[in-house]
């Protein structure tokens, strides 16, 4: 073994980019899904490889390797010119230099991402001490609701934080499974294991909306379509089909879809019903499809209906809402370009699209509720409020339940007065996320995070209640 020590520079760049690599591809095949396409995995490697290659602790965890080659080569040495004890001396300083670097690498993450300068003193006296909803909305008509989602394996209360927090409504997110965007094939329901002792989606559904209704809670569903391959860009807003008979499929499959959960809802007394969410194209392609498909869920289904139009063009272009009882929007509007906004600086950021709504609902005569609407807790929140958390992202990005909080204040000075409006399905509350560290994770969840304790105080008004 060469023991020469002076710096090789294309030694040590050659250790640390495949480092780097051997990184990359390690994460990337943790995240492989079989039902994914080649093509997919690929762009997903692109867009991991870009987060890895940004973040310093990745750089970090790459001169690991280098520095265990040095120790290795210092270890052979020292064993040729001073033998085995002085030997083993140095190899404990190799076994604990990593561990020693691991340490403190993880803990240089905890420091970077951690939130800065904020302490929030929520207002206990705001929340509902029963534990079972109030049911303002039969007094005010506001809809105060979560989209719920839980473990199976979190067998804790789910139901009575969310009645504690003033919240009225649980919405429960049905997938239907399409591989390609111009493929009619839907499947209702996927399991990745074949494993007949986990309960049907049925028996799920069942004991929520039981449980929900235990604490007075109201119940909607609102079905989605994951999209399985997203080569292009695409997602549910871009499906298409290459001709009419591949359109009638898709439409006959995606009917039996809504169908479904239409007499599910209506077995359950569900008062709600949403009819899809996010399927600009269909609703540009397919506009009687929509008109049918309406007629149809109203011969099985008695309650009040609505659609989830995406905020970007699509609300807007929607041709029968004359055909339902609630303007659905998927509110993920951009309020602001700049990081950690003030509330004030969010509110202005509302203001062109309050217009804009606001013009719908008088056109339509309608409500318009908010079918979603939700924040990380990351200082970018409001500047693409509909981008999901980054799988790694908990290692570089910067928590900030403030800006969280501040988006939701925001959003309630702007709308809950407003007579037009009908209320927000919040984006998204996740019943596993209670432990004590869950404030630091960047999520949309506003369980255990000062966004909630807002939420408490804003849903626990009267709609004819204006903020101070």
């Amino acid at each position: 073994m060469n023991t020469d020590f002076s710096f090789n520079f294309k030694q040590y760049l050659i250790w640390v980019l495949t480092s780097f690599l051997l990184i990359w591809l390690i994460i990337g095949l943790s995240l492989y899904d079989a039902q994914a396409s080649f093509s997919d995995w690929l762009n997903q490697q692109a867009v991991v490889g870009k987060m890895l290659a940004k973040h310093p602790f990745t750089w970090f965890l790459a001169h690991i390797p280098y520095s265990l080659m040095l120790l290795v080569k210092s270890g052979f040495s020292v064993y040729q010119k001073k033998g085995k004890m002085i030997l083993a001396k140095r190899l404990s300083a190799i076994v604990l230099l990593p561990m020693v670097f691991g340490f403190v690498g993880l803990r240089y993450s905890d420091w970077y991402t951690a939130e800065e300068n904020f302490e929030y003193e929520g207002d206990h006296t705001v929340e509902n001490e029963d534990g079972v909803s109030n049911e303002r909305f039969k007094k005010d008509g506001k809809i105060r609701g979560v989209h719920y989602f839980g473990s199976r394996r979190f067998k804790g209360d789910i139901m009575t934080p969310i009645a504690e927090n003033n919240i009225e409504w649980v919405v429960l997110v049905p997938y239907g499974y399409q591989q390609e965007y111009n493929k009619p094939e839907l499947q209702i329901s996927r399991s990745r294991r074949n494993n007949t002792n986990r309960p049907s989606q049925t028996s799920r559904y069942q004991t929520l909306i039981d449980t929900a209704k235990s604490k007075q809670l109201g119940v909607m569903i609102k079905p989605h379509i994951w999209l399985g391959s997203q080569d292009g860009g695409k997602w549910r807003s871009d499906i298409d089909m290459k001709d009419e008979a591949a359109w009638a499929e898709w439409k006959a499959n995606y009917r039996d879809f809504i169908i479904h959960y239409a007499k599910m809802s209506e077995e359950q007394d569900l008062p709600f019903f949403c009819i899809g969410a996010e399927l600009h194209n269909v609703v540009l392609e397919q506009p009687e499809f929509w008109r049918e498909l309406i007629r149809d869920v109203r011969k099985v289904y008695s309650g009040k209906l609505t659609y989830g139009a995406n905020w970007y063009l699509e609300y807007e272009d929607v041709e029968f809402w004359d055909q339902l009882d609630y303007i659905g929007i998927q509110a993920y509007f951009p309020l602001t370009k700049k990081e950690n906004p003030s509330v004030e600086e969010l509110v202005k950021g509302w203001r062109p699209h309050v217009k804009d709504i606001e013009a719908l609902a008088k056109k339509y005569n309608k409500p318009v509720l908010f079918t979603e609407i939700g924040y990380k807790s990351s200082c970018d929140a409001a500047i693409e409020p509909w981008a999901w958390a980054r799988s790694l992202g908990g290692l570089y990005e910067k928590v900030s339940t403030e800006t969280q909080a501040n988006c939701y204040e925001a959003f309630f000075k702007v709308f809950w007065n407003k007579d037009w409006f009908a209320g927000a399905l919040f984006w998204e509350w996740k019943g596993y996320d209670g432990s004590p560290n869950s404030h630091q994770s960047i999520n949309f969840t506003p369980y255990n995070k000062p966004a909630v304790n807002v939420m408490a105080k804003w849903f626990g008004r009267m709609g004819k209640e204006v903020a101070d």
